[in-house]
């Protein structure tokens, strides 16, 4: 059984805060979402991808944590929101002590694979931002299994797919990856928050791949990227395929230029988040080739 995350509470509340900060709705949106899409979620009748959330709130001058408070209206928001705003702080203490956390009432429940789960988010994190594995091997095996034998894709499994992906071994992740994109064209996924996180999945594993030094199998997911449907409503998502095609290509041709590029135009656009975010990404893969 799939779950939504049903918003009616952060959408008015982010519209209040916008208003305090005296920045108009087309302003707040430019870059990261449509105007319709922010005006429907503001008015708690749609959904918008945890990233974008946090790239919005940048964009009016909130932290996070200040945004979201102890509490969040679901239980999967609740199953990474922790480590998600760890992430973005690059808080590499907060992670290693979630993941502890989860690994040790993982061990006092063995039977809870959320327990797991919560772990694997917390270490693919940690992972991401130091090149360091603290998932434990027996997990990861777990881990690894639990993709390989997967039947259906419910919004639970591409959240946690799209959230643990370097825990998964290359040609998993890439099979997998495959998989979304065929799963996407064949059931004409377009609801907003299904599609945000659908594309998020998709896009974190073309990186993974490059991250594990598969560029053939990264441009492969770019290519079927591109034949999926996608609408205005997904500028971010644009901006980063695009991104990630340019450092496809770097590793083959070594030249940074276009990279560069882009990274200018993307801080022109007020993009702060999002050009940290991409640069990081990109001294990772020149660091790699």
């Amino acid at each position: 059984m799939t779950k939504d995350i049903k918003d009616p509470i952060y959408g008015p509340k982010f519209r209040e805060l916008r208003k305090q900060n005296n920045i108009d709705i087309v302003t707040a949106a430019q870059g990261i979402t449509s105007k319709s899409s922010l005006d429907r979620w503001e008015k708690g009748n749609d959904n918008l991808s945890f990233s974008k959330v946090i790239d919005l709130l940048y964009r009016i001058h909130i932290q996070p944590d200040e945004f979201l408070g102890s509490n969040t209206p679901s239980q999967l928001a609740n199953l990474y929101k922790q480590s998600m705003i760890a992430y973005y702080y690059s808080d590499l203490p907060t992670l290693r002590n979630l993941a502890q956390r989860y690994l040790e009432l993982y061990k006092d429940s063995p039977k809870e694979k959320v327990y797991v789960f919560q772990a694997s988010i917390a270490c693919n994190f940690y992972q991401d931002l130091t090149n360091k594995n603290i998932f434990p091997n027996s997990l990861q095996v777990k881990l690894n299994e639990y993709f390989s034998n997967l039947e259906n894709w419910t919004y639970e499994n591409i959240l946690y797919f799209s959230c643990t992906q370097l825990l998964i071994k290359p040609q998993l992740l890439f099979r997998l990856g495959k998989s979304l994109i065929n799963f996407s064209i064949e059931n004409h996924i377009n609801r907003q928050n299904w599609h945000s996180l659908l594309l998020e999945a998709i896009l974190n594993a073309i990186f993974a791949l490059l991250k594990m030094k598969q560029p053939d199998k990264a441009q492969e997911l770019v290519d079927g990227f591109y034949t999926m449907k996608f609408n205005e409503n997904f500028i971010l998502e644009q901006i980063r395929i695009n991104f990630m095609t340019s450092l496809i290509q770097y590793t083959s041709t070594k030249d940074k230029s276009e990279i560069h590029s882009q990274l200018l135009s993307i801080k022109n656009l007020g993009l702060d988040h999002l050009y940290n975010d991409l640069k990081f990404a990109a001294n990772q893969i020149f660091s790699l080739y």
